[in-house]
């Protein structure tokens, strides 16, 4: 098997994206029991010095993306602007070829 950026890439990509919305869902069931609101668990932060939950899942995600869209000529097109951002769980994205 040849080694190439996807086989080095992707499944890590996938992997950690992955546990990322398995921690989200499981950030939610928690919201939910114990009646928080959700605004406080998508804006909380781990350190004052840090930005909210929501950026941080955006720049994971971008990440993915980015390094994905370059390494392929693909441009990536999302199905949803970041500013109606809810955790990942249901978002879609597609691909096309660059011109």
């Amino acid at each position: 098997m040849a080694l190439n950026l996807y086989t080095i890439s992707v499944p890590v990509f996938i992997k950690h994206l992955n546990s990322l919305a398995d921690i989200l869902t499981k950030a939610e069931d928690y919201a939910k029991t114990k009646n928080i609101p959700e605004a406080d668990i998508l804006n909380a932060k781990l350190a004052p010095d840090m930005r909210p939950l929501t950026f941080q899942v955006q720049v994971a995600s971008n990440t993915a993306k980015g390094v994905l869209t370059r390494v392929t000529g693909y441009e990536a097109v999302s199905s949803r602007k970041p500013e109606l951002w809810r955790p990942l769980i249901g978002t879609t994205h597609t691909c096309r070829r660059r011109r």
